[in-house]
Order: structure tokens, then C-alpha cells, then sequence
């Protein structure tokens, strides 16, 4: 019973448009992504919801910084004493 008023219901909403559909993005973390939408066409949106929306993951100068930190610092593995 319950089933056929979720199916009739799904219906309705079909026939008007107005079922959500799941958007797969394709390009990573860049603010600028291709994604398909429900009738297959891809279109290119900013993504803010990537938390990189400023495009900054990519950089090259932040990519190379935790090396650079890490060659002036040096780095080693630790852990306190036991007693």
C-alpha cells in the first residue's frame, strides 16, 4: 500500500520535472568542474562545495611548500618517553 503511493507520488514528480538527480563532477578539487547533469549534457560549473574554491590545491608554489618547509626544518619521527 505504501509502496504505490511512493510509485505514484515518484511519478508525479517525474512528470512535472522536479525530481533531484545525482551530478557527478570529473575534475578533482579545481574550482571550474565539467559535470553531467540529468540528460547527459556536461556543463562547466564553480564548484564551491570542493572547499577549493579558489583554486588554490593546484598551485604550484603551495604544492612545493610543505617539501621546501620540511628541507629547512628537517623532519624526523618521534614519540614521547615512557616511563
Amino acid at each position: 500500500m505504501w509502496f504505490d503511493h511512493f510509485r505514484a507520488t515518484r511519478e508525479q514528480l517525474a512528470d512535472q520535472a522536479l525530481l533531484r538527480h545525482l551530478r557527478v563532477a570529473h575534475g578533482g578539487t579545481a574550482p571550474h568542474q565539467p559535470v553531467a547533469g540529468a540528460d547527459g549534457t556536461v556543463r562547466e560549473l564553480l564548484m564551491f562545495c570542493s572547499n577549493d574554491y579558489l583554486g588554490l590545491a593546484a598551485h604550484p608554489a603551495l604544492a612545493d611548500a610543505p617539501w621546501w618547509r620540511a628541507r629547512a626544518a628537517g623532519v624526523a619521527a618521534r614519540a614521547p618517553r615512557r616511563w
